[in-house]
């Protein structure tokens, strides 16, 4: 009997141990639930949806247009015959600018589906490629020192090699005299976002007005009479090519200048980069929160 009222009361005692920890942990889940439904009320009051919302959308919609802009621009470019034959590297950069443009416009249409359509695995894509970006404009600054050295001595490289078949290939011929005529209306354009473009033209003109390498000189080392496109006087005084009517600069420094322009640019750019990708993110990241924040009120209303 004494051993039945014992195996009694110990029952008895790990049912109470067990009611005690179920309640105990029913209050624990209470208390947590409590305090997310706070932090989401303060995140929610703090943050109102519909300003974030129409920010992050405000924001794509201009990167979405102007990225298709920068796109439309640069194939509008390459595909100018007198602009990819110039012996100044040109091509490169607009190659940049339409592989940015379709990054850009691609992400910031995904970012608007996203949104609009409420696709979670959308804005983590969203926000996976704006990591990346962030990650390129570091590498960008880090490798712009040794790509411009490169790029000069490609441009370098390009002239030497067009001088000496000038007369036997037509394209060193048309590479030549587009490069001895080059007159550029200064278009900058600025990156926004990596993202992000915009074009303010000026009245500024970059002209190379330019004859040879380093001089006129570098034709007649080459046992080549000088082109008429060197002609810096009018047509009539140009019958005789010489030293004296032809451009008394070379076309390397011309190149060099026009390298640091666009280096000037990509500096400025970067500058404006990143803080657009920071707002970016941090929109996305908002509206992300915002929308956990619902689900955890909701829960709460409903439990």
């Amino acid at each position: 009997m004494r051993r039945a009222e014992n195996k009694n009361e110990i029952e008895t005692d790990t049912d109470d141990d067990e009611s005690i920890t179920e309640s105990e942990t029913i209050s624990t889940e209470k208390s947590s639930k409590n305090i997310s439904t706070a932090t989401a009320k303060l995140f929610c009051k703090w943050l109102p949806k519909k300003w974030v919302k129409l920010s992050f959308l405000l924001l794509n919609s201009v990167v979405l247009l102007t990225g298709v802009t920068a796109i439309t621009t640069a194939i509008w470019m390459l595909s100018d015959a007198n602009f990819t034959s110039r012996l100044l590297s040109q091509q490169l950069f607009m190659t940049i600018v339409l592989i940015l443009g379709v990054f850009v416009s691609l992400v910031a249409f995904i970012g608007i589906i996203g949104i609009t359509k409420k696709k979670d695995y959308f804005m983590i894509f969203y926000l996976m490629c704006h990591s990346i970006a962030l990650c390129a404009v570091f590498v960008c600054l880090t490798m712009s020192f040794p790509f411009f050295d490169m790029i000069t001595k490609k441009i370098r490289d390009d002239m030497n090699n067009a001088i000496e078949n000038y007369q036997s290939l037509d394209w060193a011929m048309k590479a030549w005299d587009n490069t001895h005529r080059y007159v550029r209306t200064l278009y900058s354009i600025i990156f926004f976002n990596c993202i992000f473009f915009a074009y303010f033209t000026t009245n500024d003109t970059f002209q190379l007005k330019c004859c040879g390498i380093k001089s006129s000189k570098d034709w007649l080392d080459h046992q080549l009479s000088i082109p008429q496109s060197c002609c810096s006087v009018s047509p009539e005084q140009c019958l005789h090519m010489t030293e004296n009517v032809s451009y008394k600069s070379g076309c390397l420094k011309g190149a060099y200048m026009l390298l640091k322009s666009y280096i000037q640019i990509a500096s400025i750019s970067t500058l404006v980069i990143f803080p657009i990708l920071l707002i970016s993110v941090i929109l996305a990241f908002g509206l992300r929160k915002m929308k956990r924040s619902q689900l955890i009120l909701d829960e709460a209303t409903y439990s």
